[in-house]
């Protein structure tokens, strides 16, 4: 019993924030570059919207990389998110093409990515940041 992860809520974080990220990529690289984008994504809302996705996209990857490492085993890591990154584009392939590259889906994406934000922050990453480069 030893090889099964003991840290299933640090875990269960990992997946949703991971699975936010990995499907936000998909996302993000259907609509770029812009000049093949759909006329309404390459306008200034548009164009703000991947800004914005593509700022927090990296901030929350990082952020869910660094609370992997300091609260899952390595073959937890590898594993659960391995098969997330296999399995978000089967589950983005699907969405109706209007939303998949228009700013509805941008929209909606940007919200998903603030709510994996706030529940790795709630999951206590900004606190292992912090512990991380202060000196105590």
């Amino acid at each position: 019993m030893e090889t099964i992860e003991p840290n299933i809520r640090a875990l269960t974080v990992f997946a949703a924030a991971w699975g936010v990220c990995c499907a936000g990529a998909i996302q993000l690289a259907g609509v770029l570059p812009l000049t093949e984008a759909p006329k309404d994504v390459r306008s200034l809302p548009g164009r703000f919207l991947i800004a914005a996705n593509s700022a927090l996209l990296l901030v929350v990857a990082a952020l869910t990389l660094f609370y992997c490492v300091r609260e899952l085993r390595w073959s937890s890591i590898v594993v659960a998110g391995g098969a997330i990154f296999l399995v978000s584009p089967f589950l983005t392939q699907d969405l109706p093409a209007a939303f998949k590259h228009g700013k509805a889906g941008l929209a909606v994406l940007l919200l998903l990515l603030l709510a994996a934000f706030a529940l790795l922050l709630t999951a206590g990453a900004g606190q292992l940041i912090m512990s991380a480069f202060t000196k105590t």
